[in-house]
């Protein structure tokens, strides 16, 4: 009997490691999609991210802290490009334009911290999960 009640356990357990390393491959794989793809493709993989089941902790985090990273640099982005805009069109360039670039800039570079969180985490999660 007490070698039946280990083996459910063992079963039971050998599951629910596989589920999660079924989560952290699917999140992991995500994630590199996301990093490999150029700037214009990022916004709807970013959102597949978004969207992946999440239970493990560890595993929401790397989640999240990836979809953070990719969305603080699209915005920035976005916000070059208008002042890429503003510069370009005839007449005088709004003062406000040094602000938002100013601002593009910060959140650039905090998006690249994040981005070298969110590989590390990748990495740690490869580890843990063997993937």
């Amino acid at each position: 009997m007490f070698a039946f009640v280990v083996l459910v356990a063992t079963a039971c357990r050998t599951e629910t490691d596989e589920a999660g390393r079924t989560e952290a491959a699917q999140v992991a794989h995500q994630v590199e999609l996301l990093r490999a793809a150029p700037n214009a493709a990022k916004p709807p993989l970013r959102k597949a991210l978004d969207q992946l089941a999440c239970t493990l902790p560890d595993i929401c985090k790397l989640r999240s802290t990836c979809s953070d990273a990719y969305a603080l640099q699209e915005q920035a982005l976005a916000a070059i490009a208008s002042v890429q805009k503003a510069v370009a069109a005839p007449g005088d360039v709004p003062q406000a334009v040094s602000i938002v670039l100013a601002r593009a800039e910060a959140d650039l570079a905090r998006a690249k911290r994040w981005a070298h969180e969110c590989a590390d985490l990748e990495g740690e999660a490869q580890r843990r999960y063997r993937l």
